[in-house]
C-alpha cells in the first residue's frame, strides 16, 4: 500500500494500529534528521516522537496533493523553527 492510500485510510478512521506502519517506514529517518540537530539521542527520541505525534494529529489535513514524504518534512520541520 502507497504512504498516500494508507495516510487516507488512517485520517478516515484515526487508526493508530495503521500509523504505526507509517511510523515504521519513516522513524529512522526522522531520528536521523532530528540527531542531526540535537547531538543527543536522548532528544533526538524526544523530538522524533514529538514529529510523529504531530503528523498523526494533523494527518486529516493531508489532501495528496504532493507526497507523503513531502507533507512529512513540511510538517516535521515546523518543529525544528
Amino acid at each position: 500500500m502507497s504512504d498516500e492510500e494508507l495516510v487516507r485510510k488512517i485520517a478516515r478512521h484515526n487508526n493508530a494500529m495503521l500509523f504505526a506502519v507509517l511510523y515504521d517506514r519513516y522513524a529512522q529517518r526522522v531520528y536521523n534528521k532530528c540527531y542531526s540537530f540535537s547531538n543527543s539521542q536522548a532528544e533526538a527520541q524526544d523530538l522524533t516522537q514529538d514529529v510523529f505525534l504531530m503528523l498523526f494529529v494533523k494527518l486529516s489535513s493531508f489532501k495528496g496533493k504532493s507526497k507523503f514524504s513531502t507533507y512529512r518534512y513540511t510538517h516535521s520541520h515546523i518543529i525544528f523553527v
